[in-house]
């Protein structure tokens, strides 16, 4: 039993990983695309368009704001940072209680 527990802490660990992953390029990339040059290169449209595949359906599009800098604010981007960040960190915590 004990053995079970620690894969599946170990399992949790390694989905929060990912999920810290995604967070962190979704926030990268928010915060990108607000300055209008940058969103115009191709690795980060390429990235956006990756991204964009990602978010679900019901929230894609949601909050898109023109910024002052020329750019544009991805809200749904943002959210999808913010729930991953949380998701993270609710896999941490399952983990750390697998493990005990």
């Amino acid at each position: 039993m004990r053995a079970v527990r620690t894969i599946l802490g170990v399992v949790c660990r390694l989905l929060a990983w990912g999920c810290r992953i995604l967070a962190i390029l979704f926030a990268i990339i928010c915060i990108a695309l607000c300055f209008g040059p940058v969103a115009s290169l191709a690795p980060v449209a390429n990235l956006t368009y990756w991204l964009q595949d990602i978010v679900y359906d019901g929230f894609s599009g949601l909050f898109v704001w023109i910024s002052p800098l020329g750019g544009s604010f991805r809200g749904d981007f943002a959210l999808s940072s913010v729930i991953l960040f949380v998701l993270d960190w609710a896999l941490v915590r399952a983990s750390v209680a697998l493990r005990r």
